[in-house]
């Protein structure tokens, strides 16, 4: 989609007309219409994946996805991952941009517009599978910041401590660093979330048991089927 809207003059071979038609019938034509403003350039920065996988880490033969589940891929940003038939995809395009980003002379609609021609793919992705989530969303510079907030972290006032552990996202084995939730009340444990940074991508999964009214047990079984996800994480060519 081109990122300037470019106006012509519809109206001139009207005008040349009555010009014409005046000069045989000594007709006075009306006054001439007024021309259109020029077009507005917007810089629309381009979608473009900074840090590009290895020859080893990319998939040689054809990605086959285990039995029920399905592929999503982002060719946007440069990956796949592997989901089951159960699972809720999560596809959030354009939700705004940095106020100081808009150009002068351009209607906020507009560049929005503009923006989500630009950015025909999800900006942020994910799955939802029970009381658990996945959620991903590429580096900013990249357009990441025309897709917030792409994940959940801890909202009110609760006993956040620190937890972190090992997950493995495609060819990689990485740290992982969160909360976990507990009630002030009660010291009830309530939900987690992690985050995992690498290439300037931005994992955030963990899970809410206690608003789905299930127990911690059935919240680790479907974080399990999470983790298969994002073991299947490809990066593309």
């Amino acid at each position: 989609m081109p990122a300037t809207r470019t106006s012509l003059q519809p109206f001139a071979w009207l005008t040349t007309a009555l010009l014409v038609l005046a000069t045989a019938c000594n007709w006075t034509p009306p006054s001439p219409l007024p021309t259109l403003e020029p077009p507005v350039e917007i810089a629309i920065p381009s979608p473009t994946v900074p840090v590009l996988p290895t020859a080893d880490e990319v998939t040689a033969s054809p990605h086959v996805p285990p039995a029920g589940w399905s592929t999503y891929t982002n060719r946007t940003f440069g990956y796949a991952f592997d989901y089951p038939a159960e699972a809720e995809l999560v596809e959030v395009g354009v939700t705004g941009y940095p106020t100081e980003e808009l150009p002068a002379g351009v209607d906020p609609g507009q560049y929005i517009a503009t923006l989500e021609a630009t950015y025909s793919e999800a900006i942020c992705a994910g799955v939802r599978y029970g009381t658990a989530f996945l959620y991903i969303s590429p580096p900013e510079e990249a357009g990441g910041r025309f897709s917030l907030p792409c994940g959940v972290s801890g909202v009110g006032t609760y006993d956040l401590r620190p937890v972190e552990e090992s997950v493995t996202i495609g060819a990689e084995t990485l740290n992982a660093q969160g909360s976990a939730i507990y009630s002030l009340g009660d010291g009830s444990f309530l939900y987690e979330f992690f985050f995992v940074p690498t290439r300037g991508f931005r994992f955030n999964y963990g899970g809410d048991w206690t608003q789905a009214g299930t127990t911690y047990e059935a919240y680790l079984a479907d974080k399990a089927v999470l983790q298969q996800v994002l073991a299947s994480w490809q990066w593309l060519e």
